[in-house]
């Protein structure tokens, strides 16, 4: 008898900081927070730190997330998020 593999890939979940998020995405901060607010973008409190999935990046990256601009380029909000945010939404 043989052993037993696996064929399930282990997924790990990277978080980032606002800033590392920022300049992958080659936005500014002040964007992300308000991709954030705007629940454009989820991301989830650890004490007072702020943080958000690599997830997000790859979602942006796909287009996924269009949520937060007018095609000028002005901010607009999608709608308010609870402060607990991503966490909640993903118990």
């Amino acid at each position: 008898m043989g052993s037993k593999q696996t064929s399930q890939a282990e997924t790990k979940i990277v978080l980032m900081r606002v800033r590392r998020f920022a300049r992958a995405a080659d936005m500014a901060p002040s964007t992300v927070y308000a991709l954030l607010k705007s629940g454009a973008i989820k991301g989830v409190r650890i004490g007072s730190a702020l943080r958000i999935p690599s997830s997000e990046l790859t979602r942006l990256e796909r287009g996924e997330i269009t949520a937060g601009t007018s095609e000028g380029g002005e901010f607009v909000p999608a709608g308010e998020v609870t402060s607990t945010g991503w966490a909640a939404a993903h118990r």
